[in-house]
């Protein structure tokens, strides 16, 4: 279970902060942070990818396990950050 946090906290910050600094310097810092908390999941193409990898024995099983819950994570909880972007905004920015 840890491993999954971790991996999940990790790809998120890096994903949210790319998206972030792409975004930031044409339409500003409000729409930067609402625009990287709305993208940070990872995706259904990430489980097919790393299934077809387990299958072709370039990962093993194990760490196909742990993406993929930590995937399916990113996805479980993307709807509660998409409803709360406008309150965790005023939170983060004041």
């Amino acid at each position: 279970v840890e491993a999954i946090v971790t991996l999940l906290l990790g790809i998120s910050i890096l994903k949210m902060t790319i998206i972030f600094l792409i975004y930031w310097y044409e339409l500003g810092k409000q729409i930067s942070f609402e625009t990287s908390l709305a993208l940070f999941q990872m995706g259904e193409f990430g489980l097919v990818i790393f299934e077809l990898a387990k299958g072709s024995g370039l990962i093993s099983g194990e760490l196909s396990q742990i993406v993929i819950a930590t995937i399916i994570l990113s996805m479980t909880v993307t709807p509660f950050v998409i409803k709360k972007i406008a309150s965790l905004h005023g939170q983060a920015l004041k």
